[in-house]
């Protein structure tokens, strides 16, 4: 027979630290149901978000309550004993949280059947390290694989609607590789697909970059600038998660620069877009990690 303890559970948003206040508060007794419990926290929701003055532009459909490290409570017994969970609304998708830098999360990946350790690194921008990801001949394969296909990277061109063309803001060389390709690029969707959370059906096609020495992009944004013609962006649809494979190693250079890795907010302005990511002295510089 299940106990009569009451406690107060701690609901927290994707976008919330729970080193902070939680977003709401409900009771849950020992003997609850998970999906009353849904219920509590959905009527919660609804009643602090209905004092926010964007309140109408979407309504709370509470979905699953998750875990710090995503794992999905399926009944009351496996709450975290101190009490805090995130809460996912609707089609939102778990991604970690990343308030408490240097913390690593311990990921299954069920399609390679094996765990990983992703590390935090930064909060803004919201970053995280994934070690041994990808073995050294899984490496080696798709460099092989995608060297027949290299040619020079583009950039779209703002004034010309979108159009991509070659520009000295970006010198490297890109080859796109698809299943045909290399049929190791499913597997690797799949492990992503375990990594992130995020079906494979929203991922691009896989990029692979080659950077030879003095060869950069500089400063940019990964998501795409939405035109006005584009009714695909204006829906919502855009890049939610980039993930890098660092493929080989090198003795110098080869970073990634994060110009506001290190930086206080009030001096973010400082930073240039198509600026030398290494002008900013605050970045965040990731390297390959073996």
């Amino acid at each position: 027979v299940a106990g009569t303890g009451v406690s107060e559970l701690q609901v927290y948003r994707l976008w919330e630290k729970m080193s902070g206040p939680p977003h709401v508060t409900v009771k849950v007794a020992d003997g609850d149901e998970i999906d009353t419990v849904l219920d509590r926290i959905e009527a919660e929701i609804r009643m602090h978000d209905n004092t926010h003055p964007h309140a109408g532009d979407w309504e709370a459909a509470v979905v699953s309550i998750v875990t710090r490290e995503g794992s999905e409570i399926e009944f009351v017994n496996d709450l975290p004993e101190n009490r805090k969970v995130f809460v996912l609304c609707g089609t939102e998708s778990y991604f970690f949280p990343t308030d408490v830098v240097g913390e690593v999360f311990k990921v299954q990946l069920p399609h390679s059947t094996r765990e990983v350790d992703v590390k935090v690194l930064s909060n803004t921008p919201q970053l995280l390290q994934v070690d041994n990801f990808l073995s050294p001949e899984e490496c080696d394969q798709i460099i092989n694989s995608a060297k027949p296909g290299m040619k020079r990277s583009t950039v779209e061109v703002l004034d010309e609607g979108g159009k991509t063309k070659e520009h000295v803001d970006r010198t490297s060389t890109t080859s796109w590789l698809y299943d045909k390709d290399c049929p190791f690029v499913k597997t690797l969707h799949e492990r992503v697909e375990d990594l992130v959370k995020v079906p494979k059906s929203y991922a691009e096609t896989l990029q692979v970059l080659h950077y030879a020495p003095g060869q950069l992009y500089k400063v940019h944004h990964d998501y795409i600038t939405v035109y006005n013609d584009q009714p695909r962006y204006a829906e919502g649809h855009n890049r939610m998660i980039t993930v890098f494979f660092y493929l080989t190693t090198v003795e110098e250079g080869g970073e990634t620069i994060f110009p506001y890795g290190r930086m206080p907010k009030e001096r973010w302005g400082e930073v240039k877009h198509n600026g030398n990511c290494d002008e900013n002295r605050d970045g965040m510089k990731v390297n390959a990690v073996w």
